[in-house]
């Protein structure tokens, strides 16, 4: 089944919605999506999506993201980023948006 929220043909395994916030590392398998707000790290062993209502005040790191929302740290990944319009990333001078 096709993805709804990207371009990609994963499917999400773990789902954070609009209006859900947490705080902490938060560690994924699989494909992702997320849409609410996350207060620490997010980690993931796959694809991650990051919608256009989504926060994360901390640092990324996963196979492959795809930014359409709010960042306030790091994005890094082994294969690709891809920021989407309206992607808002406010890092330190510094710190990396790149694939490793």
């Amino acid at each position: 089944m096709k993805n709804p929220f990207s371009d990609s043909d994963a499917k999400c395994e773990t789902i954070l919605a609009a209006g859900c916030q947490m705080e902490g590392k938060l560690s994924c398998r699989g494909p992702s999506h997320i849409d609410g707000q996350i207060d620490g790290d997010l980690l993931g062993d796959d694809l991650l999506i990051l919608g256009t209502s989504s926060t994360v005040n901390g640092n990324v790191f996963a196979q492959s993201v795809e930014v359409g929302g709010s960042v306030n740290g790091s994005v890094r990944a082994a294969h690709r980023v891809s920021l989407r319009p309206g992607a808002k990333n406010r890092r330190r001078s510094g710190e990396p948006i790149d694939c490793d």
